[in-house]
């Protein structure tokens, strides 16, 4: 004698399995955050992701040998929903002169994660496919998650006292003496003169060769005035481009700016 399931057993069984799977799913409370300025620090990251809710940690990957970030990394959440308003918020996000890119990294248990299919949302990570897409980013995360200029566009503004301004100097074409605190000078006058006081302006000489150079004012109304006088102008036969910055990263890169 042969004694099998029928065919309503059998669905009922799997009915109860992936009901026990859901139950057992981890809230989707960890955030993927890549295309980041290779000098923003974790803590840089904590200050921008902690204005959503609390977070539990932190981390940017970093090459064993160097110790310089990979331009990626992870904010996990306390609470799921948080990560989820963080992830509209945020994905797109002009940070520090870069459109950063954030997705939403779950774990449910047996579900195995297509590593080329380059959606984010719900991306679900065994042990082993974690290990895979790890790999993975460390080559490249510009395949995983293509931004495109329509989904940069709808990111939402977020007007602060600060602007980042690029394409001002080119550090290899400057060689007087000085030049870099002529440049710094020059800015805070114009702006001074123009869209309203400056307390705090720094030129990076080292960060990029797009020339950028970081402006803090006492008011917001004042660098709206500056965002409207300044990006697409022409300055030394260079575009400019004017883009706000959040005060906490800003703070973060000038702690003597903080308490301005």
């Amino acid at each position: 004698m042969i004694v099998q399931r029928s065919e309503a057993e059998k669905n009922r069984l799997a009915e109860q399995a992936a009901n026990a799977a859901k139950s057992v799913e981890v809230p989707h409370n960890r955030l993927y955050v890549g295309s980041l300025q290779f000098h923003l620090t974790e803590n840089d990251l904590r200050q921008v992701f902690e204005s959503f809710g609390r977070i539990d940690s932190v981390i940017i990957n970093k090459d064993h040998e160097t110790g310089r970030s990979n331009g990626f990394g992870f904010v996990q959440f306390a609470r799921a929903e948080d990560a989820q308003i963080a992830l509209q918020q945020m994905n797109g996000f002009d940070l520090a002169g870069r459109n950063i890119k954030v997705g939403l990294v779950t774990e449910k248990g047996g579900t195995q994660a297509d590593l080329d299919d380059g959606d984010v949302v719900g991306l679900s990570l065994t042990q082993q496919s974690r290990a895979e897409l790890m790999a993975k980013l460390a080559r490249s995360d510009r395949d995983l998650f293509p931004v495109t200029n329509a989904a940069a566009s709808q990111c939402p503004v977020v007007l602060t006292r600060c602007l980042l301004l690029k394409n001002m100097f080119n550090p290899e074409e400057e060689t007087e003496p000085n030049w870099e605190e002529e440049i710094r000078l020059d800015v805070k006058q114009e702006c001074d003169a123009k869209y309203g006081k400056v307390v705090h302006c720094a030129v990076a000489v080292n960060e990029s060769k797009e020339g950028h150079v970081y402006i803090k004012f006492d008011m917001i109304t004042s660098s709206q005035n500056a965002v409207a006088g300044l990006n697409g102008r022409w300055f030394s036969g260079k575009l400019i481009e004017a883009t706000y910055l959040p005060e906490n990263i800003y703070n973060a890169r000038y702690p003597e700016a903080t308490l301005l």
